[in-house]
Formats: structure tokens, sequence, C-alpha cells
């Protein structure tokens, strides 16, 4: 066992390297000029679901949203919760994120 150990030490010292590269503080800043990874789209152009006549239930509690008169077959899901995975054009879909807060919708 200890013979395997030093070969082991010294290939992945020998794979380590610098990451920041030569020359580099080694901090990393973010580029203004970068796109992010998952842009905001919005609504799509058929509302099936009238999510953009719910928009004002983003940012109310959980509370409030189960007294509130949603769309008949809406659903109030807790972000990571799992659900049906069966799509429904009409169904209205509301996150409830950090703080028990109501943070986005979606159609299906």
């Amino acid at each position: 066992m200890k013979h395997l150990a030093l070969p082991l030490i010294l290939l992945l010292a020998a794979c380590g390297g610098d990451a920041a590269g030569p020359g580099s503080s080694g901090t990393i800043s973010a580029d203004p000029s970068l796109q992010p990874l998952f842009p905001v789209l919005p609504p799509p152009a058929d509302d099936t679901c009238g999510a953009a006549r719910n928009v004002t239930l983003i940012g109310r509690s959980e509370t409030s949203l189960r007294g509130a008169a949603l769309p008949e077959g809406a659903r109030v899901v807790a972000e990571g919760a799992p659900m049906t995975r069966d799509f429904r054009a009409g169904r209205l879909n509301i996150v409830i994120g950090p703080g028990n807060l109501a943070n986005r919708m979606f159609c299906g």
C-alpha cells in the first residue's frame, strides 16, 4: 500500500498546476460583458393559464395564496418539492421559494 501512495501523490501534484495561470493574482472577477447562462424570458405569447393576469400573486405568502381566488386547477408548490409532470397548458403553477413567498409561476 505504501508503494502506491507515493506515485499517486506525485500524479495528483502534477495535475494540480496553477489554476489561475502565470502572472495572475489568483482572484476571479466577473466580466460584465458576459450574458447570463439562463436569461429571463418573457411570458409566452399564448398565455394559456392566465399567468399574466395573476402576476400580482408574486411576492405573496403561501398562506395568503391558499385563501386567494386562484384559477381552477392552479397549484401552489414549494421550490424543489416533487410534483406530477403531466403537462396541462391551462394549469397555473405558483412556486413558493425562500421566505415562504411566491417567487415564480408558470403554465403547465
